[in-house]
């Protein structure tokens, strides 16, 4: 039987010590699993104080361990890497998620004029919310491509979202969502979804000022300044 108030102890004891928190980041922002001897050269610690550390932490369920055999054979190496569903604490079940699926599903079906609504009323509320949470973006200097680039990723990270964001050479900042906000239901909805995401994000956007969003590939949105963009 799953017992919250154990859980939410494994998971206070593995993150009170501030080396395990960063030891926690640093293999967040990896792209691939590290080594306990990787970790240790990192923070300059001995490699077994290291080891240690991320036990704790696989113990507690944010982290997992990946045994990779090395190219010249031998036992399998210990690696580690975030668990990105190991850290959740689970309540008394309540299905938002179901209602969500249901409403969307509903509206992607209807087409037209609830679509633009939806995708409208997405733009409105994030702009709302971006001023009340006083967003980073709200510090944009005007039109300034490095300046905008920050804010948004540190706005992300304020969401407790995960992305990249970068200066393109074509005059325009990218962001790549490194998971989707909204798990699988793009998957299960269609592109509705999609384009609700790209409202949110423009909706905040339009605090640092005028910008012309494009959205990519999967959860990947780039922005230009307006005018003739982006440039050849």
């Amino acid at each position: 039987m799953y017992d919250y108030g154990e859980r939410l102890g494994q998971l206070s004891a593995a993150m009170a010590d501030s080396t395990r928190r960063r030891i926690f980041e640093f293999l967040r922002e990896s792209d691939s699993p590290l080594s306990a001897r990787q970790v240790a050269e990192h923070f300059g610690l001995h490699v077994n104080a290291a080891r240690i550390h991320l036990d704790k932490l696989a113990a507690s369920g944010v982290v997992r361990v990946v045994r990779r055999r090395g190219h010249l054979g031998g036992r399998p190496a210990h690696h580690y890497q975030v668990d990105e569903g190991g850290g959740e604490i689970h309540f008394p079940p309540r299905h938002y998620r179901l209602l969500a699926e249901i409403l969307a599903g509903t509206l992607a079906g209807m087409g037209g004029r609830s679509r633009r609504a939806a995708i409208e009323e997405a733009r409105r509320r994030a702009r709302l919310q971006a001023a009340e949470d006083s967003s980073p973006l709200l510090r944009v200097q005007d039109q300034d491509l490095r300046s905008l680039a920050l804010s948004w990723e540190e706005d992300l990270g304020n969401r407790g979202l995960r992305g990249r964001t970068r200066v393109t050479e074509e005059g325009g900042v990218e962001t790549v969502f490194l998971s989707c906000p909204f798990g699988d239901l793009p998957r299960k909805v269609g592109e509705l979804i999609c384009d609700i995401h790209a409202a949110l994000e423009e909706g905040r956007l339009g605090l640092a000022g005028k910008w012309r969003l494009n959205r990519g590939g999967r959860c990947t949105f780039t922005v230009y300044p307006p005018g003739d963009y982006p440039r050849a």
